[in-house]
């Protein structure tokens, strides 16, 4: 239980300290080699608006080929099935005899795999897969690891969703910049500028927005 303990504490601050989904999977994935005996992982990213389920972060890239590019659409009764397996927070053992939840387990992979559902605020984020060294089969204790594991993964995915939403509005905003400036006839705002306080006021609020 210790041990376990000390390898949350250890996955909490990779998962907080490194906002990039590729790089805290990868830091992660070096700490669970050293307690769990696996040979890769694998973070899948649920878009709702696509009914996709996509790669995001393999460590290492090899464990899967092309796992890096894999992305599957659903159709809706398949993505309604995949929402109600991660609402009930289930696990996934390849060696179980269970199907696997549509769309969990990109092709390629031919090793005991182990999977668990990512949630953000009772919401289906991801899926996070463990892929076994070669010839070994998960067992009780691993799902019990991997149970631990979900929220720090969560979190690292949420974290990563975000920052990616952030450069997406940046990009925005600075566009919407250079637009109002275009049209001011303007290359910055070192200077006063004429009608400020009447018909340019909402276009420099965009400015002063940025």
């Amino acid at each position: 239980m210790q041990r376990l303990h000390a390898l949350l504490f250890d996955v909490w601050r990779e998962a907080c300290q490194h906002i990039e989904i590729a790089t805290s999977v990868s830091r992660i994935a070096r700490l669970l080699e050293e307690r769990v005996q696996i040979r890769g992982v694998l973070v899948r990213r649920i878009d709702h608006e696509r009914r996709t389920l996509e790669t995001v972060a393999s460590s290492p890239p090899s464990s899967v080929e092309g796992a890096e590019e894999a992305r599957l659409e659903l159709t809706a009764a398949a993505f309604e099935d995949l929402l109600d397996w991660c609402g009930h927070r289930a696990l996934f053992r390849s060696s179980s005899g269970q199907e696997a939840p549509n769309g969990v387990l990109p092709p390629g992979i031919d090793d005991e795999v182990l999977a668990g559902p990512l949630t953000v605020e009772g919401r289906a984020a991801g899926v996070l897969v463990l892929i076994a060294d070669r010839g070994r089969h998960f067992d009780r204790e691993d799902e019990s690891v991997i149970l631990a594991l979900l929220d720090p993964f969560s979190t690292a995915l949420e974290n990563d969703r975000r920052l990616r939403e952030m450069a997406t509005l940046r990009q925005a905003a600075e566009a919407d910049k250079l637009s109002a400036l275009t049209r001011l006839g303007r290359t910055s705002l070192t200077a006063d500028i004429v009608g400020a306080e009447l018909g340019l006021r909402p276009v420099l609020q965009r400015v002063d927005l940025v």
